[in-house]
């Protein structure tokens, strides 16, 4: 009986163990340095030299493209759905947030490594490229999974 209660106790204080552990990485995170204000401008300057601005202009067109194409009935709707994302999703309103991502991300140092290798040919081919060949990527997975949806529903139907 006194060896069934100290096994039930076990996973407790295992979850309990986790749980302290999870908390002490976040307040060391709350700990850190805070970034300064040259770190920002780093960041700053490399989403500008990635032109992330009209990226999000443009990839916010595919998205509703990609709405629309999964769900038809949306089509008459595609101005109102552009409409939206320029209000809401601006670069306006997601600065702020998107140089805190990346200055959570990388160093100082790295932001301006990278912010020269985007100035170079083949940096500025990659920024015209990648949502390009994401996008296609995407369109591959999409293309895979819609082929397979037969054997998702069979191991899903053997489950339940």
């Amino acid at each position: 009986m006194l060896q069934r209660r100290e096994d039930q106790r076990k996973p407790a204080a295992r979850i309990a163990g986790a749980v302290l552990l999870a908390l002490s990485a976040v307040a060391a995170a709350e700990n850190a340095a805070p970034i300064s204000e040259t770190h920002y401008a780093a960041a700053r300057e490399l989403l500008a030299t990635m032109n992330v601005a009209e990226t999000l202009r443009v990839t916010s067109e595919m998205a509703a493209d990609t709405m629309i194409r999964q769900n038809p009935v949306l089509a008459p709707y595609r101005d109102v759905i552009l409409e939206w994302q320029a209000s809401f999703l601006n670069w306006e309103t997601l600065e702020a947030s998107y140089v805190n991502l990346y200055a959570e991300a990388f160093s100082e140092q790295e932001l301006r490594e990278m912010t020269r290798f985007y100035r170079t040919p083949v940096g500025r081919k990659s920024l015209t490229k990648l949502p390009e060949l994401m996008n296609k990527a995407a369109a591959i997975g999409e293309s895979y999974a819609r082929d397979n949806l037969p054997a998702l529903q069979m191991m899903i139907e053997e489950r339940a």
